[in-house]
């Protein structure tokens, strides 16, 4: 894992989740950690708007409420991911029962 620049992966870089306090907002480094995933994902989800992030000067931070929602909104009841269609494909799917509401 070495060299892979991720600090969720790289174990040398990675934060022990028992290491983490309970907060009511985490900096994006350590809610990658929370969620199992990479910074990269997690900033690109609070830039598409898909996860709430708030600034506190130069720091950007995502609540715990918004991870926990955020986790059970993407998995079913028994805790598996949802996989969802691309958004392009959702848009064309209501509009189309848009248009069969109205036909």
């Amino acid at each position: 894992m070495a060299g892979t620049g991720n600090k969720a992966l790289d174990p040398r870089k990675s934060l022990a989740l028992d290491t983490i306090p309970v907060r009511l907002a985490y900096p994006v480094h350590e809610a990658a950690q929370l969620l199992g995933s990479g910074d990269r994902t997690l900033w690109r989800l609070v830039r598409s708007g898909r996860l709430a992030a708030v600034r506190l000067g130069s720091r950007v931070f995502i609540a715990r409420a918004t991870l926990e929602k955020y986790v059970s909104d993407n998995t079913d009841s028994t805790g598996t991911p949802v996989r969802r269609a691309p958004p392009h494909i959702r848009a064309a799917v209501a509009a189309a029962a848009a248009r069969a509401v109205n036909a």
